[in-house]
């Protein structure tokens, strides 16, 4: 837990109860928008959200809201609820269905503001038990569903949304077992590790930066190791994601150690993870 991103996550299992959302997102239940907004704003709280969503068999298992620079904007920041759907939430039987993958959730990513910074968003994810990367989902053929701020039906147009977006979450798991099945020799791991590379250190000179992209691909623990596009994606994604990775460069003639921080803003979190799939399933056609 980190008071300064606001983010938690529900014991294995559980939901989230409306104490824990309040405490940790008290943006989510705003009753009347910012008041930069304009009378064209439509104030739909994503708490009343929420609620149709719980009512139609979704759990929130993950809440986070963006820092704000200013206490005024704090109450209606931007904020992502990752669901579950209770269909979903007994792990082991979506593990023995996918046996290869592990502990794999298909989750539903609501992202949402009070302030104008956002519009209703979501996004198809999965979850990875083993370390907690929560992966966005986002293919040629997963297009986010956006509903805005204004006119009727909002709260149906977003529940009807998160089934669409369900369903997608469930076809990533078998996009997943399909790149289980692929092998990458060394060459195409450090190929996708240095794309990779690029998208999260904005770096197109990868043997001039302080973090060689080979460090992308090691292993934090024993399941992870395995030459299948499945495994090298989660190995890059969760080093790029957690930070940690540590390097050095010459700076005035010393060399200075560095050390790569994690991610946690909603924002950079979302883009990253959405390019990260889609480079996936670039390397993916690639190989088959």
């Amino acid at each position: 837990m980190r008071d300064r991103h606001f983010f938690y996550r529900a014991r294995e299992g559980q939901g989230l109860s409306d104490d824990e959302l309040r405490h940790w997102a008290p943006s989510i239940f705003a009753s009347a928008p910012h008041g930069s907004r304009s009378e064209r704003y439509a104030m739909i709280p994503t708490s009343q959200v929420l609620g149709g969503l719980r009512d139609n068999g979704f759990v929130p298992v993950y809440v986070q809201q963006q820092k704000s620079r200013s206490e005024d904007r704090r109450g209606f920041a931007k904020h992502v609820i990752r669901l579950r759907h209770r269909d979903a939430m007994d792990g082991h039987a979506i593990a023995r269905e996918h046996r290869r993958l592990g502990m794999v959730f298909p989750e539903v990513t609501l992202l949402n503001s009070h302030d104008g910074s956002s519009q209703y968003s979501l996004r198809a994810g999965l979850l990875r038990l083993i370390c907690l990367n929560g992966m966005v989902a986002q293919g040629e053929e997963m297009a986010p569903v956006v509903v805005g701020h204004w006119g009727t039906g909002v709260t149906d147009k977003v529940i009807e949304g998160s089934f669409r977006v369900l369903g997608e979450s469930i076809r990533a798991l078998t996009a997943a077992e399909r790149w289980a099945d692929l092998n990458l020799d060394r060459e195409a791991q450090i190929r996708f590790a240095e794309r990779a590379h690029v998208l999260r250190f904005g770096d197109e000179d990868t043997a001039a930066h302080p973090i060689a992209p080979a460090k992308l691909l090691a292993a934090r623990r024993t399941d992870d190791q395995g030459t299948d596009l499945w495994r090298t994606f989660n190995r890059v994604q969760e080093n790029a994601m957690a930070g940690g990775l540590r390097g050095h460069h010459r700076v005035d003639g010393r060399l200075r150690n560095i050390s790569t921080r994690e991610i946690h803003g909603i924002d950079q979190s979302v883009k990253f993870n959405v390019q990260l799939w889609q480079l996936g399933e670039a390397a993916a056609k690639e190989l088959a």
